[in-house]
């Protein structure tokens, strides 16, 4: 399965390869926690299939 922010990322990376590496980094936390939230509703989501 392809990883939409990933994808997202390296769209972001060549449209703004102006940026500090402070501010790549900035990007990169808040891309990852992103990633984080969506894979925990994925996961929360499965676990309510489970339930019904």
């Amino acid at each position: 399965m392809i990883n939409v922010i990933e994808m997202e990322q390296l769209e972001l990376k060549k449209k703004l390869e102006g940026l500090t590496e402070e501010e790549e980094h900035a990007l990169q936390n808040i891309y990852g926690a992103i990633d984080d939230m969506l894979d925990a509703l994925a996961s929360s989501e499965a676990g309510d299939m489970h339930q019904h």
